[in-house]
């Protein structure tokens, strides 16, 4: 049997991808792997392209999810996105990075999604996309 970490996590990604539908989201790949990194969701709005970083806090916890977004996770979902947009050879598509904050309580599951939680010309070094 799985830990509870990793069942709440299964459900607060579940709940994350709900709420991206609802507001109109396509979800293009979920837990996208790469050799130094991951992305939960890709996902398209209109042209753009979504990296979402899911991240899941029990309420009671110390830590709410948004606080969970350190730098060295910001730095590998760059390097996740650019190894992404490469190999799909995508590199021409705005793209942004969302996160989906979910917070469990008890049995039920809120989620607030942020939008631009990285600004990626300013995190890396020198320009991040051509436009």
């Amino acid at each position: 049997m799985p830990a509870r970490h990793l069942i709440r996590g299964e459900r607060g990604e579940a709940a994350a991808e709900a709420e991206l539908l609802r507001r109109g989201y396509a979800v293009v790949e979920r837990n996208w792997r790469c050799r130094g990194g991951e992305i939960d969701l890709v996902c398209r709005q209109g042209a753009t392209l979504v990296f979402v970083e899911v991240k899941t806090r029990d309420a009671r916890g110390r830590q709410m999810p948004v606080e969970a977004l350190s730098p060295t996770k910001k730095s590998r979902l760059l390097t996740a996105a650019s190894r992404y947009l490469s190999e799909k050879n995508l590199w021409d598509r705005p793209c942004r990075f969302d996160l989906a904050a979910v917070t469990a309580d008890g049995e039920g599951m809120s989620v607030r999604v942020e939008r631009d939680v990285i600004q990626a010309a300013s995190a890396a070094a020198g320009a991040w996309q051509p436009w």
